[in-house]
């Protein structure tokens, strides 16, 4: 069996600002569930309000979509 070339990766998006403020490779074993908090180091902290796919025939992108908690 050969390795899958197509990229899979998170990508934590910022309703407020328009912005992608992290990405990372995607981890399988990791499931992201809408109000969970995230906190990203150096950016801050983060509510999931939404989570969606972008796919095309070479990338797999899980954006999920962050409101900022203060």
């Amino acid at each position: 069996m050969t390795e899958s070339k197509i990229a899979k990766r998170v990508e934590f998006y910022v309703n407020a600002t328009g912005t992608t403020v992290f990405s990372v490779e995607l981890d399988p074993d990791i499931v992201y569930f809408p109000n969970d908090e995230i906190e990203l180091p150096t950016v801050g902290i983060f509510r999931m309000v939404q989570r969606r796919w972008h796919v095309d025939s070479e990338s797999r992108v899980l954006i999920l979509q962050l409101e900022e908690l203060h």
